[in-house]
This record gives C-alpha cells, sequence and structure tokens, in this order.
C-alpha cells in the first residue's frame, strides 16, 4: 500500500481494460498509473504488476517519519554539545 503502480496498458488483458480505463494515461504507450492498492486485486496475478516500487503519498510519509526518528537523537546530541 505504500507504493503506486504504473503498468503498460497493452499488457493488460482485454477482459480487465474496463477496469483500467479511469487510471489510463495517455501517450504513445498508454499506463495506467494507481496511487494506491485499489486494483492489486484484479491485476496482482498480471507478471510485473508489483514490479514498480515507487513511494506514494504514504510511503513518502513513512519514508519522512523513518528519517526523523533516525535524525532526531543525532541533531539533538550534535546541538547539545555545541552549547
Amino acid at each position: 500500500m505504500l507504493n503506486y503502480r504504473r503498468f503498460p496498458l497493452a499488457k493488460v488483458p482485454d477482459s480487465l481494460k474496463p477496469f483500467a480505463t479511469p487510471y489510463i494515461q495517455p501517450g504513445a504507450d498508454p499506463t495506467i498509473v494507481v496511487l494506491d492498492h485499489r486494483l492489486d486485486g484484479i491485476f496482482g496475478q498480471l507478471p510485473g504488476w508489483f514490479a514498480d516500487r515507487h513511494p506514494n503519498l504514504a510511503g513518502y510519509n513513512v519514508i519522512a517519519d523513518e528519517t526523523a526518528k533516525f535524525l532526531a537523537p543525532i541533531i539533538r546530541a550534535r546541538h547539545s554539545q555545541a552549547k
């Protein structure tokens, strides 16, 4: 749920294309772009559906939170040494 999906429309079987219609990004090679996991149950069996590991907004929030947890004690220690 922390990644978004980008998947070539050409790799989607015709029987499943109606589910993809609201998420199609037009172009020379149309792509399905979904910012969450809502189509995983429908397209999850397609080879490569889970290949894109780019974080979505929730994923970026987790990265930011974990980065802050890691850096906070380091910054506090450096700040107290500077006094």
